[in-house]
């Protein structure tokens, strides 16, 4: 077995164990995952990551998953030739909100929203500031935890911080590592 074969295993499970903790605490089951996500191999991570179960061969969004946009002010929905970073991540943040209020009115609760801190699947996305504590807010005051996915991004990958989702300046529930 090859080194990137077992932390792609160790990735899956930490995810996994992340996920399954989310929902014994929460008492609930429904997951927010931002749009390209990738969180791992498992059955349990691949219908969570929308790179794997949106692409030819995958299986389609389960009911309990609400995709929020990939908060990317290059490529994505809202951009930063268009609007200032603190627009760009309330816009952001407030699509979180949206999957929320459109999971609350078909009578589900949010478990959990996990996301890498910064999206590598997608194409090495850097967040707006300030995006991840508005829409963690949001799925706070929903009941849900908060994941940050740091497998790739963490361990000191991006300079000064340990911890990608510290660029932020936010507090998590739960981040995993291998």
């Amino acid at each position: 077995m090859s080194v990137s074969h077992k932390k792609s295993i160790y990735r899956s499970e930490a995810n996994d164990l992340a996920l399954r903790l989310a929902r014994q605490y929460t008492k609930n089951y429904d997951v927010i995952v931002l749009d390209h996500a990738y969180h791992g191999h498992l059955t349990s991570l691949i219908d969570i990551s929308p790179y794997k179960f949106n692409c030819p061969g995958g299986e389609g969004k389960k009911e309990w998953v609400h995709i929020a946009s990939n908060p990317d002010v290059y490529r994505g929905k809202y951009r930063d030739v268009d609007l200032s970073l603190e627009e760009l991540s309330q816009l952001y943040a407030d699509d979180v909100k949206q999957q929320i209020d459109e999971a609350e009115k078909k009578g589900r609760k949010i478990g959990a929203f996990i996301a890498e801190s910064l999206q590598s699947c997608a194409g090495q996305v850097i967040h707006p500031p300030g995006y991840f504590n508005k829409a963690w807010k949001y799925v706070r005051e929903a009941g849900g935890l908060c994941i940050a996915d740091e497998v790739q991004v963490g361990f000191g990958r991006v300079g000064h911080h340990m911890w990608a989702f510290q660029l932020q300046g936010i507090n998590v529930y739960v981040y995993q590592c291998v």
